[in-house]
């Protein structure tokens, strides 16, 4: 009996032995590159892959601050490119930290997939890495715009990818998403744009709009304002700004608090309707007109204003979606394949011609919670 418990207590040693020796593939943090976002482009001159990485400086000393520098580099495929910036660099590249990939649209034009394709089977990337297209002619050239010295470009429009929300104006898509969407053939997807704003003092990298993604390729980039109710329609607004009279000289701004949208499908006499239902919850956030809200029936009048034009916008661009690009970004496709398996056979075959001619219903509504800390126009009676 006691030679069975020593040999479980010396196993037992063993084993731990193995399990708390540390990491495995531990490497000093010094003979790495840390590397934080990357720009990929196809040069002019030749046609070639170019491939501009943003690494982490860390300067030690008194006070310890963080900034950034480029390494960029050509070559005929991306992961040749990479391995070949250690002769740059000095130091091999570490991706674990990457927040954002950001891809030409020339590049995007061929095909999004042979640009990302070395990432995704690289051993020591992550699939968590968001996805944007530069409006600009080159991704680089967004990369490498920053809005101070002291500063990592990719963490700093890494932040604000995640607090698009509070404006609402481009898809938030990060690489597994994409990767997910491009194994289903019945559906096509959107990425945010990026381009550089140059109205004020200093030129900064700006996530606005939306670029239209179908087979894998760009086919469209659609503004802010358009890209809002797009996401309207696939129940990604959380938050955000609407704008009830924007080209008129007294409009009203609401803060949205809430939204849900609901897609449902129609049938009737074998023809098919898809119904989009949003029940949106705001508050008046800026109120420019002389139109009285006081009571009910006035604040109703309001509502109904703001989901008319709520309706209007979310048709219109769903539409256009429909007719330009064809392209369904909206999962209308996703949904009758795992709902309707029966009807999506028969529609499959001809998906593009049958989405663009697909008809479609927006039903509005609204409720304006509140009107901040007051009820009354400002300059009323």
């Amino acid at each position: 009996m006691k030679n069975k418990r020593k040999i479980k207590s010396i196993v037992m040693i063993i084993i731990s032995a193995y399990l708390f020796t540390g990491c495995w593939n531990y490497r000093e943090i010094n003979n790495l590159s840390v590397v934080a976002g990357i720009a990929i482009d196809r040069n002019e001159l030749d046609g070639k892959y170019e491939v501009t990485i943003e690494i982490v400086n860390i300067k030690k000393g008194k006070d310890i601050s963080n900034n950034s520098e480029y390494v960029t580099l050509c070559g005929d495929s991306l992961f040749d490119i990479i391995r070949n910036m250690i002769s740059v660099s000095s130091r091999r590249l570490y991706f674990s930290h990457a927040k954002i990939v950001i891809i030409s649209k020339e590049l995007a034009k061929d095909g999004l997939s042979k640009a990302i394709d070395w990432y995704i089977r690289d051993a020591e990337t992550r699939t968590d890495i968001y996805l944007l297209i530069s409006k600009e002619k080159t991704a680089k050239e967004v990369l490498m715009t920053k809005r101070n010295e002291n500063m990592i470009v990719s963490f700093d429009l890494a932040k604000v990818i995640q607090n698009e929300k509070n404006v609402s104006t481009a898809p938030k898509v990060d690489l597994w998403d994409f990767l997910d969407i491009l194994k289903q053939k019945e559906a096509n997807t959107s990425l945010p744009l990026i381009f550089i704003d140059k109205s004020g003092e200093k030129e900064v990298p700006r996530i606005e709009g939306m670029a239209v993604i179908k087979d894998d390729k760009l086919v469209g980039m659609i503004d802010g304002d358009i890209a809002k109710y797009i996401l309207f329609t696939t129940d990604e607004i959380k938050t955000g700004i609407l704008v009830l009279g924007r080209k008129s000289s007294e409009p009203i701004s609401f803060e949205i608090f809430k939204n849900r949208t609901k897609v449902k499908y129609k049938f009737d006499e074998d023809k098919m309707k898809v119904q989009v239902f949003t029940d949106t919850i705001v508050s008046i956030a800026e109120y420019q007109t002389q139109q009285p809200f006081n009571t009910s029936e006035e604040k109703e009048v309001i509502e109904k204003q703001l989901a008319n034009m709520l309706e209007e916008s979310i048709y219109n661009s769903i539409n256009m979606i429909q007719k330009e690009y064809k392209s369904d970004i909206f999962g209308f496709g996703i949904t009758l394949h795992k709902n309707y398996p029966k009807l999506w056979k028969e529609l499959s075959d001809n998906w593009e011609y049958n989405f663009e001619n697909l008809e479609v219903e927006v039903i509005s509504k609204v409720q304006i919670k509140n009107s901040a800390t007051t009820s009354k126009p400002i300059m009323g009676d």
